[in-house]
């Protein structure tokens, strides 16, 4: 990528090497200055191509329990405003299955949804986003539907981790197209 701008842009080029930013090399360009390689390595953390199958399933659950605790905050924050603590933990228990629900039912809405230890998983997550999507259909940018296919997936997908599997090259890019979707919307949304 930077070998094409670097051929297409050389007086550009010429002087970032001049100033000691990049060097050249039989292999390409690299970063001379530390700051500026973890930068730039941090800003395209999940763009690399040619992963290793570990890799791989290490990318995808760290940003999968990412989302997760993203979500967590996102919907309490949105119930929160919408019904207020009591009605917001009522609306999270209606959305859990019954036998859960009596284990839960003594939670607050805090509690429920604390971003690092709720009782909840990803699926019921899910349940309460397609439940209260009145409160919640401003957060994301994004059709029902279409969400729900997205959350859907990366249930049933992200975690080759639980499943001891690796995942097919196409499922791995789509779901980085998930994630990156999901990662812009509940970033904006879970301060």
């Amino acid at each position: 990528m930077f070998t094409d701008f670097a051929r297409d842009h050389a007086p550009y080029t010429r002087h970032l090497i001049g100033y000691g930013l990049i060097a050249q090399s039989e292999h390409g360009f690299g970063f001379n200055i530390e700051a500026l390689r973890e930068y730039m390595n941090h800003i395209h953390k999940y763009e690399r191509i040619s992963l290793s199958d570990d890799e791989k399933v290490a990318e995808i659950s760290a940003r999968r329990n990412r989302i997760e605790k993203l979500l967590r905050v996102v919907i309490r924050n949105a119930l929160h405003a919408s019904y207020g603590k009591k009605k917001a933990a009522e609306a999270v228990l209606a959305a859990v299955p019954e036998k859960r629900r009596e284990l839960l039912k003594s939670l607050t809405v805090d509690a429920l949804l604390a971003r690092d230890s709720s009782p909840l998983f990803l699926l019921e997550l899910i349940s309460i986003v397609k439940r209260e999507w009145t409160a919640l259909q401003n957060v994301f940018e994004i059709d029902k539907t279409k969400l729900e296919v997205m959350l859907e997936e990366v249930n049933a997908s992200g975690r080759p981790d639980a499943h001891a599997r690796y995942l097919k090259d196409d499922d791995f890019v789509q779901l980085r197209l998930y994630f990156k979707k999901l990662e812009s919307v509940l970033e904006d949304w879970a301060q």
